[in-house]
C-alpha cells in the first residue's frame, strides 16, 4: 500500500490513468505526462513498462483494452514489453481475461485492440482458433483473410450498435473453418 500520493501514482498502469486531485485547491495533479498523451492518443506505461506488466499481467490485456476504447495507439516500448511478457497472461484467472476480452470487443474502436492482441502474442494465448482464422485466406465473395472478414464483421456489429452477445457472434462466426480446411 502506497503511503505517498507519488507512491501511489507511480504505481499506476498507464500514464492516462495516473491523474489525481487536490481536493482543496481542485489542481489536477499529473506527475507523469497523462495530459500530453490523452492529447496525442497514446497508451504508455508508467516508468519501465516490464515492470508494470510484470506487476500484474492482466495489464497486458488492458492495454489492448484502452486502445480500443479510446482510438489510441500503443507507445512502441510498452507494445514491445507487452510482448515480451505475453506469455505471463496465463497467471491470470480466466475471468479477468474475459472480462478484459468482452470489454475490447464491445468497444467503439475493437480493431485497434484485436491488432494490438495479435502483434504482441496475446491473441494467439488468448483466442487461437481466432489467431489460426489469419491464415486462411478469402475466397469468393471474401477478399481478405478470415481474420480479417470476422473483424469487419465485428465492426459493423459495432457500427449497428449491437448488443455485445451479437459482436462475440460477429467474431467468432468463422473459427470453425481453420479446423475445416
Amino acid at each position: 500500500q502506497a503511503k505517498t500520493l507519488e507512491d501511489d501514482l507511480i504505481r499506476r498502469d498507464f500514464t492516462i490513468n495516473a491523474f489525481a486531485c487536490d481536493l482543496s485547491s481542485g489542481e489536477i495533479i499529473d506527475q507523469h505526462g497523462g495530459f500530453e498523451d490523452l492529447n496525442n492518443g497514446v497508451i504508455r506505461a508508467i516508468g519501465n513498462p516490464h515492470e508494470r506488466f510484470k506487476e500484474d499481467a492482466l495489464r497486458i490485456m488492458r492495454a489492448a483494452r484502452f486502445s480500443s476504447k479510446l482510438g489510441f495507439q500503443i507507445e512502441e516500448k510498452t507494445k514491445e514489453a507487452m510482448k515480451t511478457l505475453s506469455s505471463t497472461i496465463t497467471r491470470v484467472s480466466e475471468e479477468r481475461i474475459r472480462e478484459e476480452l468482452f470489454r475490447l470487443i464491445d468497444s467503439p474502436f475493437p480493431r485497434l485492440g484485436l491488432q494490438a492482441m495479435e502483434e504482441t502474442g496475446l491473441l494467439k494465448i488468448i483466442l487461437p482458433e481466432l489467431y489460426d482464422c489469419k491464415y486462411i485466406e478469402g475466397e469468393g465473395y471474401h477478399r481478405e483473410n478470415l481474420l480479417e472478414h470476422q473483424i469487419l464483421a465485428l465492426e459493423e456489429a459495432e457500427r449497428l450498435h449491437a448488443p455485445l452477445t451479437v459482436k462475440i457472434s460477429a467474431l467468432l462466426h468463422d473459427i470453425g473453418k481453420v479446423k475445416a480446411e
